[in-house]
């Protein structure tokens, strides 16, 4: 069976926005601090599962739902111990 032009051309432009976003997260863990990233990287399966389940209606099994929340609680605890490393160096500007 032939792939269809729309086919074609959906595969095209997912392989682009694929290579587009690879290169800004390579770009981002170059500039930026790692830890930040990653948090950030790995946020795209929490979309993921959103996705699919709106799309296609397929439930996030008990594995997938312990991931997102441990992607979520890092995110929570890198912001939380970042604002406690900029208020103690903001208190000790002051001296």
């Amino acid at each position: 069976m032939k792939p269809s032009v729309r086919f074609l051309w959906l595969t095209a432009f997912q392989a682009a926005g694929a290579v587009i976003a690879v290169t800004c997260i390579t770009k981002a863990y170059r500039i930026g601090i790692p830890a930040y990233v990653a948090v950030f990287e790995y946020s795209f399966l929490i979309f993921a599962s959103l996705w699919a389940f709106m799309l296609w209606g397929l439930p996030s099994n008990k594995l997938a739902m312990l991931g997102i929340a441990i992607i979520l609680a890092s995110g929570i605890a890198l912001t939380l111990s970042t604002s406690r490393t900029r208020t103690v160096g903001l208190q000790g500007e002051g001296e």
